[in-house]
């Protein structure tokens, strides 16, 4: 059975106001978590370019933009075909926009000739910006900087990177695709690592762990010690707490997904499907479904976000934090919450 999940009030880019409310429901039962009342940016009002959109460890909404075009791949000749460019060839302009106590924040970065692909918040007045590919662990691909947008400190965060999320103690997971098997790389053969803010190896996952990372899809780091990730082969869910592994559950009945939020009731919301069986091999079929899953029977159920207007939100980026997913499209942020006692 497939379901609609109306979303509303969601975050709409006007003019050079993106205004965050309330609320969204799936039919009586809320699920969603709210904004703060407004977050004035509007990247392409501004003359500017969107390089990454995230969300802090407290789920408040990050946007880093860029004022030239971008530079960031190398083209081959083969029409169409190009690969990821670690350093641009003029400097980086990027503006780091955030909320702090409900009012919008600009930061100007220190020009760099950094290709950055993640961005996170280190604590109260740091910021962290991360490269996803590397050369070698001399490559510094990880770079910290002020609130005043000085770079402070870099080190080496491995290559091959899918996805960096901070902890609320600064804590940094990153979890990583299926090109990080070189030895010359802080996360050979992990598949998901937490380092300190100096580049130390916190954790990082091995095959005795339990945890066979081959490429892992999605991550979600809900709180310092709760981590969960979400792997390919055969996509299995992990809970990871104290730096050990909890709980594995087998591999669930959705394949494919980026991103998912999770409730202590062991449901799990996931993102995107390869499609269902007849299309597992790799058809991006069902990428603008929302999957409800029940972890105890492994049974689930599809739902289509729509907006006000009943219009089926499609293309849309989405993260997940906690029982947070968020959804993210060219003009709006939107976000559903799990309800603890949903079912």
């Amino acid at each position: 059975m497939v379901r609609e999940l109306q979303v509303e009030h969601l975050v709409t880019l006007d003019g050079s106001t993106l205004n965050l409310q309330t609320s969204a429901l799936l039919h009586s039962k809320s699920l969603f978590s709210p904004f703060p009342p407004c977050l004035p940016m509007d990247v392409p009002a501004l003359g500017e370019y969107l390089i990454a959109v995230s969300v802090d460890s407290s789920g408040m909404p990050i946007i880093l933009s860029l004022e030239e075009r971008p530079d960031y791949r190398y083209q081959r000749q083969q029409k169409g075909s190009s690969w990821a460019k670690n350093r641009s060839n003029h400097l980086n302009r990027y503006r780091l926009h955030y909320l702090a106590q409900g009012v919008c924040q600009t930061i100007i970065l220190t020009p760099t000739y950094e290709n950055y692909h993640f961005v996170q918040r280190l604590g109260t007045d740091r910021w962290l910006l991360v490269r996803s590919r590397a050369n070698s662990y001399s490559d510094r691909n990880a770079h910290i900087y002020s609130s005043t947008g000085e770079q402070l400190s870099s080190f080496h965060a491995g290559d091959a990177i899918e996805d960096v999320q901070v902890s609320e103690n600064g804590c940094i997971w990153i979890s990583f695709f299926d090109e990080c098997h070189r030895d010359e790389h802080i996360g050979a053969g992990a598949g998901l690592v937490c380092l300190d803010e100096n580049g130390k190896v916190i954790f990082k996952n091995d095959y005795d762990r339990g945890l066979h990372i081959f490429d892992c899809y999605a991550m979600n780091v809900a709180s310092p010690d709760d981590i969960w990730v979400y792997y390919y082969t055969d996509f299995p869910l992990a809970h990871i707490a104290d730096f050990k592994v909890q709980k594995q559950w087998p591999p669930v009945p959705i394949k494919g997904s980026y991103a998912f939020a999770v409730n202590l009731g062991y449901h799990a919301l996931f993102d995107g499907d390869y499609g269902d069986s007849a299309l597992f091999a790799g058809n991006y079929a069902k990428r603008d479904s929302l999957f409800l899953v029940n972890l105890d029977k492994m049974e689930f159920e599809e739902l289509i976000p729509i907006d006000q207007s009943r219009q089926v939100i499609k293309s849309f980026q989405a993260f997940g934090r906690g029982s947070r997913l968020f959804l993210y499209t060219e003009n709006r942020w939107s976000v559903v919450r799990l309800d603890m006692k949903y079912n």
